[in-house]
């Protein structure tokens, strides 16, 4: 890695553009912050810093091994890296706080339904009464971001050198091209995230009482949510209430089966609506007959686990199928 591909990719990262490999990458040396270096260097001061550690740092093309030519250039990496935790830390915080004093162009929904806005890269946004989106004039310029209080469902054009950021209260939603509601009402306990189609990441940032960054992570998949808890200050994933099936059915005759191993139909269940369902006890020999069309998945696993003397739990993003026995 030259300075250039390390200058570039701090920039992707503050810019929200980096993969969650390089995510894990950088978050690890923030691990390393030293406490009594908290405070944010100047633009200048930061140039100076990584100028000098730099100067001092070579690769070894061939085994990638970095060679210091004087150990006392190791504190200078360290306070760097420290500094620069520090300073992403603080732009990621800065960004948290935007929600509440950003300004912008602002589409309020003062209507008894649901209003539709396109916004310039195509993108569409079903925002519910009650709710409001912002967006700077200058959208799709450099980024793609909105502010959204109450509840609205993204269709977003997808765009793979500009990801698009939903803030939402304590919670941050990117993506790069897919569908997904974000409910996140003021007076509301909790605040959500629902995937239709697609992959998001969902981040929830807040400052502790020392004034130091904590962030929790949650990447999603159709069927699947996030919840923030706003009492516990927590973000757990789960399935959606009506998971839909995912892959369109070739026959009307998808959910009918004859004497068929239970453990195939749950497999065809997965396989259908894109959710893990683990049997928990042994289904051998277990068989299932019944028509299951028509039926959400919880009457349909109401049905096959009747069948078998057993029952069905839902944890987090996983169904867990229990049996006495057939």
């Amino acid at each position: 890695m030259t300075q250039y591909d390390f200058d570039k990719l701090l920039e992707e990262y503050l810019r929200g553009e980096t993969t969650p490999e390089e995510d894990i990458f950088l978050d690890e040396w923030t691990k390393r912050q030293h406490p009594s270096h908290t405070d944010v260097l100047s633009k200048s001061e930061e140039t100076s810093l990584k100028t000098k550690m730099w100067k001092h740092i070579t690769y070894r093309s061939f085994n990638t091994e970095i060679k210091l030519f004087n150990y006392k250039y190791i504190g200078i990496a360290v306070v760097f890296l420290s500094f620069l935790a520090a300073f992403i830390w603080y732009n990621m915080r800065s960004d948290i706080q935007k929600p509440d004093s950003y300004r912008g162009i602002e589409m309020k929904n003062t209507t008894a339904v649901a209003q539709l806005i396109t916004l310039k890269d195509g993108t569409t946004v079903n925002l519910q009464p009650n709710s409001t989106l912002t967006f700077s004039e200058k959208f799709d310029q450099q980024n793609r971001v909105v502010y959204l209080k109450g509840e609205g469902f993204f269709d977003v054009k997808r765009n793979a050198s500009k990801p698009f950021f939903v803030y939402a209260g304590n919670l941050v939603t990117k993506v790069l091209g897919t569908s997904f509601t974000v409910k996140s009402y003021d007076h509301e306990k909790i605040s959500e995230v629902i995937v239709v189609s697609g992959k998001v990441i969902v981040y929830k940032a807040d400052v502790n009482s020392k004034g130091k960054v904590i962030s929790q992570k949650a990447f999603l998949t159709p069927n699947k949510k996030v919840v923030f808890e706003k009492t516990t200050n927590e973000i757990k994933t789960a399935l959606v209430d009506k998971p839909v099936v995912l892959v369109p059915p070739k026959s009307v005759e998808t959910f009918l089966f004859k004497k068929e191993s239970v453990t195939e139909v749950l497999k065809k269940l997965e396989k259908m609506y894109g959710v893990e369902i683990i049997p928990v006890d042994e289904l051998k020999g277990c068989d299932f007959t019944g028509d299951l069309n028509d039926l959400d998945l919880d009457a349909q696993l109401y049905f096959i686990t009747n069948s078998i003397n057993g029952y069905y739990e839902k944890q987090e993003t996983k169904i867990l199928i229990f049996s006495k026995g057939c």
